[in-house]
């Protein structure tokens, strides 16, 4: 994974250990973090506390997941100021004010916004999308996600977003300081390596709140797995979305909380005997 040059995955900061025995001071790895300003034709789109790393593909993947484009080629002219820390692209339409105004803040890490818009009543329409997964696939995806990224075995944190097309076993993993930067990343590179959205599986360290699903939507994402729990709106979301939304997914046991049919039969009924069944 490749990090901007004058400030690295992580630096090197004084801290101090603590025992029973006294304090021991050490240097410790800190995850680096910079509040990175979207512009779209210089009008700002949100600013953003991120890792200072693929920050081409968290621009893209932004953009895309909050609908301001369809394809990478919607904006030209990228470039990063890591001065000041500016994404600046530019659209074939500049962003309406009054639609900036129409700012959802969520629950996630930093400054995010969603964005209200015609084409959010469309993404409300359940899924249709026959993706299924088995049990043990998720149980290794699960794996893949305690094992973490290099820089959460530096550091400790951030967040991972694992990518995976099911049927070419193509694989995206990045990490951020931010669980939606990390999946707008993955979102970000797949767009540009040509991943077919609606054959694939996102999973993700952290919780799961409505704005990630949003963003699974938006995507055409069918399954997202995650090792948190999910937040209730997050689940009735899922449901009225039309995605499978499973969560405290382990190397052995997970929960899944809408779209059932998606996974094997055996783990439905498991699932089934186990909760009563699933309100859908």
């Amino acid at each position: 994974m490749m990090h901007d040059r004058a400030l690295g995955a992580a630096v090197e900061m004084d801290a101090l250990k603590v025992t029973p025995e006294g304090a021991t001071p050490f240097r410790d790895a800190v995850a680096s973090e910079i509040p990175l300003t979207i512009l779209a034709n210089d009008v700002e789109l949100a600013t953003l506390l991120a890792s200072p790393a693929d920050i081409r593909e968290l621009t893209y993947g932004y953009l895309y997941t909050s609908g301001f484009i369809k394809s990478p080629g919607d904006a030209t002219g990228f470039s990063c100021d890591t001065q000041r820390w500016t994404a600046s692209v530019t659209l074939a339409q500049t962003p309406d004010p009054a639609l900036m105004r129409k700012r959802l803040y969520t629950s996630g890490c930093g400054k995010c916004a969603m964005y209200t818009t015609i084409g959010e009543v469309a993404l409300r329409q359940p899924l249709r999308n026959s993706l299924c997964i088995d049990k043990q696939r998720v149980f290794d995806i699960a794996a893949r996600l305690h094992g973490g990224t290099p820089l959460f075995a530096q550091t400790g944190a951030v967040h991972c977003a694992i990518l995976v097309e099911q049927e070419t076993g193509r694989e995206i993993a990045v990490d951020d300081v931010a669980r939606h930067n990390a999946v707008d990343k993955a979102v970000g590179r797949a767009l540009f390596e040509g991943f077919d959205f609606a054959r694939c599986i996102l999973a993700r360290t952290g919780r799961t709140s409505s704005e990630i699903v949003y963003k699974t939507r938006c995507c055409g994402i069918p399954i997202t797995i995650a090792r948190g729990a999910p937040t209730h709106g997050a689940v009735h979301l899922a449901v009225e979305m039309g995605i499978t939304l499973i969560g405290f997914a382990r190397e052995q046991s997970f929960n899944v909380y809408s779209c059932p049919e998606r996974v094997g039969a055996q783990s439905l009924s498991v699932v089934s005997t186990q909760t009563g069944g699933i309100d859908s």
